[in-house]
């Protein structure tokens, strides 16, 4: 399985393919959403938008370049490998950090280099949009797939914003900072809604445990969290347009009705807590516990 990210063309069909693929049962709401809103996506060259990586909304287009693509991808990955160690440490006391550094490393590139994608994954790791074999890679394949809920999550914030915009509720230039960081957590809350929110409908449709479907999609927006958390300390401090990248995780912690004993709580938990050594004072999910 493939999803063509490089062209603008390609990457039309392929976001909305993503949709439909993270949540079949919401196939007729995206319908609707599409004949409304006419979402445009499209890539931005690095050369011409000189920051670490663009995601942003204006009216219909929703921008976003590679290296947003391949941030959120391999930021998955690194979550899952940071899971499985802390898990190893805390069963074995054997974890080996050596693969998780590496990863840390390749991310880095990513974000400064111009050609992003000539940017080489660490081994193990696919190109984004290609999917290992379940049976043959099981350790490679489930990464592969929380990466898609991860940066589907992202796109879907985005298409809030868009509604916003195009409903006139968007912020405006005389808005103030706290409706500014008011409408992030709007986004924020639809996109996690939008993925949970009719687990059932989906589970009784295809006969799984609607409990095992709910656990791998909050998985997947907990990587989302990771991965914006993964970008480093100067994106967690409240600004005049975002809000403290703790104060978003745990709105949607609440949001999921977490409880901190779930398999999706333990696996975040753990890729959080791998962060911790590579950056004190990370935010983190349960907070409040520590």
């Amino acid at each position: 399985m493939h999803m063509d990210m490089n062209s603008d063309s390609g990457l039309q069909e392929s976001v909305r393919k993503l949709f439909v693929g993270l949540a079949p049962e919401r196939q007729g709401e995206l319908t609707t959403l599409w004949e409304l809103y006419s979402p445009q996506f499209h890539l931005v060259s690095k050369t011409v938008r000189d920051r670490d990586f663009v995601l942003e909304t204006w009216h219909c287009m929703i921008l976003l370049d590679v290296r947003t693509l391949r941030a959120f991808w391999l930021g998955a990955f690194i979550a899952w490998e940071g899971f499985c160690q802390i898990h190893e440490q805390a069963t074995t006391g054997a974890a080996n950090f050596a693969r998780l550094e590496k990863m840390h490393g390749t991310l880095d590139r990513i974000l400064t280099r111009e050609d992003a994608w000539a940017v080489e994954m660490p081994a193990a790791v696919p190109e984004p949009g290609y999917f290992p074999d379940g049976k043959e890679s099981p350790m490679e394949r489930l990464p592969a797939e929380l990466a898609c809920f991860s940066l589907g999550w992202a796109l879907l914030h985005e298409i809030r914003h868009l509604q916003h915009q195009q409903q006139g509720t968007a912020t405006r230039l005389e808005a103030t900072e706290e409706q500014r960081r008011d409408e992030e957590l709007s986004c924020d809350a639809f996109a996690t809604k939008f993925l949970l929110d009719r687990v059932v409908d989906f589970a009784s449709v295809q006969d799984e445990d609607a409990n095992d479907v709910r656990m791998k999609r909050e998985t997947g927006i907990y990587f989302a969290l990771f991965t914006m958390t993964l970008l480093g300390p100067r994106f967690w401090p409240e600004s005049a347009s975002h809000p403290a990248m703790q104060k978003r995780i745990d709105t949607i912690v609440d949001l999921m009705g977490a409880t901190g004993t779930r398999k999706s709580d333990a696996v975040a938990r753990g890729a959080f807590e791998a962060l911790r050594l590579r950056y004190s004072g990370v935010p983190v999910p349960f907070a409040h516990e520590q």
